[in-house]
């Protein structure tokens, strides 16, 4: 299902490049190894960013910051719900890839550019997540591996429960009562019907 996403986002980048004429709006980011990474993040958390909230925009290019839902917390003193940075030019995918069930961990870095903490070195500091593991999508096999030991290794200092979804308590109230209806009318029919 990886190499599927990491194939998709391949066509549409090559029809979205195809499509504007030449003209490319990606920011570039170089790859700075893990270790560095993790070492200068203040804050690292895993969960998911909120893409219906109000985007946030600092004065600074690059990052905008959306409210993301923390479920770990590995460094830092955060709420379960904070504001994160992310590269505007990656919103796209990041959402994408979070309807598909992923999530994020995150390590951030504050910048006085901001009001809110960034991931570190833009994409280096966004580390992808399927079922609470590292996705191929990660990068090279040095970093899913060190990001994988880190997960490993680390005890949370803080766990929030998960957000609840569009699935959550009003949509079980909502088939809870459509399954006594029905029960209801079932029985009511049963009983008017000749034996």
């Amino acid at each position: 299902m990886a190499k599927m996403r990491a194939a998709f986002a391949a066509v549409l980048f090559a029809a979205a490049y195809a499509l504007a004429g030449s003209v490319v709006y990606a920011t570039g980011w170089a790859a700075v190894p893990p270790g560095e990474v993790a070492e200068r993040a203040d804050i690292i958390v895993t969960g998911r960013y909120d893409f219906a909230s109000d985007m946030t925009v600092s004065e600074a290019p690059i990052f905008v910051g959306y409210a993301f839902e923390v479920e770990r917390v590995y460094r830092g003193e955060v709420p379960r719900r904070m504001t994160a940075g992310i590269d505007f030019n990656d919103v796209a995918i990041a959402r994408e890839f979070q309807e598909q069930g992923g999530s994020f961990l995150l390590l951030l870095e504050y910048n006085e550019r901001y009001r809110y903490p960034v991931p570190v070195a833009g994409p280096n500091g966004m580390v992808p997540l399927s079922d609470e593991a590292v996705d191929e999508m990660a990068g090279d096999e040095e970093r899913r591996r060190f990001f994988t030991e880190f997960l490993n290794r680390e005890s949370p200092v803080a766990v929030y429960e998960p957000a609840a979804s569009a699935f959550g308590l009003p949509a079980l109230i909502v088939a809870g009562t459509a399954g006594i209806a029905a029960v209801a009318v079932y029985l009511i029919v049963r009983k008017r019907a000749p034996a």
